[in-house]
C-alpha cells in the first residue's frame, strides 16, 4: 500500500512540475528567445543563396477595319504576345553574408549552452 501511495504522489509532483513549467513566463520567454536564435542560421544562409526572379506578361491587340470600295472589305485581326522571363543572380563572394553566417552559428552554439 505504501508503493501505491508513493507512485500516486510521484505522479502528482510530476504533474505539478509540468504545469509550473507550462505557466512560467520566464521559461516561456527563454524558449522563445532560443527558438529565435535557432532561426538566425537559416536566415543568414539565405544571404548566400542565389536570387531568382520570375516574370510574365500577356499583350493582346485587336484591330478592326473596314475598307470602302467595291467590294467592301472588312478585316478583324488579333495580335497576341506572351512573354516570360526568368533571371537568377549569384554573387561570387559576399563577405558580409559569410560573416553573418559565422556569427549566427556562434550565437546558436552560445544559446545551446545557456
Amino acid at each position: 500500500m505504501t508503493l501505491v501511495a508513493g507512485g500516486a504522489s510521484g505522479e502528482d509532483l510530476l504533474q505539478i512540475y509540468r504545469e509550473a513549467q507550462a505557466s512560467d513566463p520566464q521559461l516561456a520567454a527563454a524558449r522563445a528567445n532560443w527558438g529565435a536564435t535557432q532561426e538566425r542560421v537559416p536566415q543568414a544562409r539565405a544571404g548566400l543563396l542565389p536570387n531568382v526572379a520570375f516574370g510574365s506578361s500577356v499583350n493582346i491587340n485587336s484591330f478592326d477595319s473596314t475598307f470602302r470600295g467595291d467590294p467592301k472589305v472588312r478585316n478583324n485581326n488579333e495580335f497576341g504576345q506572351l512573354g516570360v522571363t526568368i533571371s537568377a543572380s549569384q554573387p561570387l563572394y559576399r563577405a558580409q553574408s559569410v560573416v553573418a553566417l559565422a556569427q549566427a552559428q556562434e550565437q546558436v552554439v552560445q544559446s545551446d549552452y545557456n
